[in-house]
């Protein structure tokens, strides 16, 4: 699941200009290797939590910077920013909670 939201996430930032290329997505956005997405997809892993962790506190950094600013443009960027960065949030939860739901059944 988070690697397929990974590359929506890509697909949309793309599509309004904010990235040019996944190595630059990959650079700036994720804080990881030119080539994490490529490496992700060729070995079929999914991202670390803490990558998405990095993106959900970058995509609420550019909400808040487009929510400070005037015009309708602005704050509709701001939520779609903000929903973004709830998709990142609901995945590394679900995935969070499967790690000590397993854990603790292993304890039992």
């Amino acid at each position: 699941m988070a690697a397929k939201l990974l590359e929506t996430i890509y697909s949309e930032l793309e599509s309004i200009g904010v990235v040019q290329t996944r190595s630059e997505f990959c650079t700036q956005w994720l804080g990881r290797s030119e080539g994490y997405v490529r490496t992700l997809r060729f070995c079929a892993q999914q991202p670390s939590i803490d990558v998405l962790a990095v993106l959900s506190n970058r995509l609420r950094y550019y909400a808040k910077q487009y929510a400070s600013k005037e015009g309708n443009a602005n704050k509709a960027a701001a939520r779609h920013f903000e929903a973004l960065a709830k998709d990142c949030d609901s995945d590394i939860e679900q995935r969070s909670s499967t790690v000590w739901i397993e854990r603790a059944k292993e304890a039992i």
